[in-house]
């Protein structure tokens, strides 16, 4: 635990991001479709595979990215923030519709992978190098818990609101 109790300040937020994304990714881009003259001629199916491969290119612009931009603690403190405004927002669309095209939708999935990505690869490089060595294998193990964490709750949270919304709008989006 005395170990512990000082990697929160970095697994929660770790967490945060990682609920946001997961809740995106897991209940949210699957009712989030256009159709052909709004979608770039897109199926429905193919939407969500570009949705998931533009996700996987921001997640690995970032995460190859801590060697040229390291990020304070205050951004890794912000990127939750960020990630769950995404979120909101994703949650409002797939509600009410609002967004006139994909391309938006594809800026904003690029930004959470942007997000999620940063704060992974930046909040291990920062464990790395603020803890000592004899602690830090035990450290970063523990720290992914943060993550793993995240991913867990917003499986959970994806599912009943995934339903509810599917429920409400009977899905008939055109």
């Amino acid at each position: 635990m005395v170990l512990i109790l000082p990697l929160l300040k970095y697994m929660i937020p770790l967490a945060l991001v990682y609920v946001g994304e997961y809740f995106i990714n897991q209940g949210l881009t699957a009712l989030i479709f256009f159709d052909c003259s709004h979608g770039f001629s897109l199926s429905r199916s193919s939407q969500y595979r570009w949705y998931q491969v533009i996700y996987q290119f921001g997640v690995f612009v970032s995460r190859s990215s801590v060697n040229v931009i390291q990020l304070p603690f205050w951004a890794l403190v912000l990127l939750p923030v960020l990630q769950l405004a995404n979120a909101g927002f994703f949650l409002a669309e797939s509600i009410f519709w609002f967004v006139p095209h994909i391309g938006i939708i594809f800026a904003l999935i690029l930004f959470e992978g942007f997000f999620g990505g940063a704060s992974y690869v930046n909040t291990f490089n920062t464990i790395h190098k603020k803890v000592k060595p004899e602690v830090r294998e035990y450290s970063l193990s523990v720290a992914s818990l943060g993550d793993s964490c995240g991913v867990v709750i917003a499986g959970f949270l994806s599912i009943p609101l995934h339903n509810y919304v599917c429920r409400q709008k009977m899905y008939k989006r055109f």
